[in-house]
């Protein structure tokens, strides 16, 4: 852990004080226009999953504040009760987006923290940029990396989920996006993802060190199809590897290498009841609030006692965190 934390660096003080532990106001409305998640589990053989959920907006039904019914057409009928899961909710058109981690319970997850995550991801893969061009090609199913299809949707692809669970059972998905082509294939079985800056929570190398394994979703703006890929992760800092994944000057300080057990190329029908891709789906500029509102209404709402928290909420004025979020994705999305 001090490896990595030397690497990237440390979570910054406060760094937990974005999430709460309920679904407020704004994520009921971001949920009720929401049509497309992930969510992320991991099975009673230690096997992580990532699973694609999408219909019309409402398809992600809270119950309450503390509780999500998710459709799945009863992929988790056989889940414990308890199973780890994290969930990642996209908005079409909208820069952030919304992550809730918990526990299973039937067809609902049980909210144990709620967030909303950074746009930089999002920035940086151009997801809801202009019109993506409709595009497909074969379904590809138990196949490997050197497939001529899966080495081309890879190529294509701006945009990936990555879901891990920590050794307490904690479970994450966690956006990741970037030019297209930004995921490596750097063997026969091997992938390699650069890490860049965004919310510094680290969630997903620090559970990676407790347990590597891992799943990861690929998308393509415009394709009805995901790639599904797994196996177990390591965090390397090789010279090579983020020499290859240098953006206008910037090399990721480390890398997340992934040995590839099973890959998958398949329709994703979520993608398409989601109309993930569809420019007329996108929420207009000013529909929802600004990321900034959002973070200081939960920052308020953070239930942590400690002295640093007590200032960070009567320090942290709406204004404020809008300008210094201007600048921060304007001058550090490398």
């Amino acid at each position: 852990m001090a490896d990595l934390e030397e690497a990237v660096g440390r979570r910054p003080v406060g760094w937990h004080l974005k999430s709460i532990d309920v679904l407020d106001d704004h994520c009921l409305d971001f949920l009720a226009r929401a049509p497309f998640a992930v969510l992320s589990t991991r099975g009673t053989d230690g096997r992580q999953s990532c699973l694609p959920l999408g219909g019309p907006p409402g398809v992600l039904r809270p119950r309450g504040r503390d509780r999500i019914a998710l459709e799945t057409g009863g992929s988790l009928a056989t889940a414990p009760v308890g199973t780890p899961a994290g969930l990642v909710a996209l908005l079409p058109g909208y820069r952030e987006t919304l992550r809730v981690n918990g526990r299973l319970h039937g067809d609902e997850l049980i909210v144990h923290e709620a967030f909303l995550h950074c746009a930089k991801c999002m920035i940086r893969s151009h997801l809801w940029d202009g019109e993506a061009p409709a595009s497909t090609g074969d379904e590809v199913v138990e196949t490997d990396l050197g497939h001529p299809e899966v080495a081309d949707f890879l190529a294509r692809s701006p945009f990936v989920l990555v879901s891990s669970t920590d050794a307490a059972g904690e479970a994450d998905v966690s956006p990741k996006g970037d030019p297209p082509g930004f995921v490596q294939v750097v063997g026969p079985q091997t992938l390699a993802i650069p890490d860049r800056p965004g919310n510094r929570r680290t969630d997903t190398f620090h559970n990676l060190i407790e347990d590597p394994g891992t799943a990861v979703m690929a998308l393509v703006p415009g394709d009805d199809r995901a790639l599904h890929a797994r196996g177990r992760a390591r965090i390397t800092d090789d010279a090579g590897l983020r020499s290859r994944a240098e953006v206008k000057g910037h090399r990721p300080e480390v890398m997340m290498v992934v040995d590839i057990e099973e890959v998958r190329l398949e329709r994703c029908p979520e993608l398409a009841a989601s109309r993930l891709w569809d420019p007329d789906a996108r929420v207009a500029t000013g529909e929802m609030p600004r990321a900034s509102r959002i973070w200081t209404d939960h920052v308020h709402q953070n239930t942590d006692p400690g002295v640093a928290a007590r200032v960070a909420r009567a320090a942290t004025p709406e204004r404020l965190l809008r300008a210094g979020l201007a600048k921060d994705y304007r001058d550090n999305l490398y």
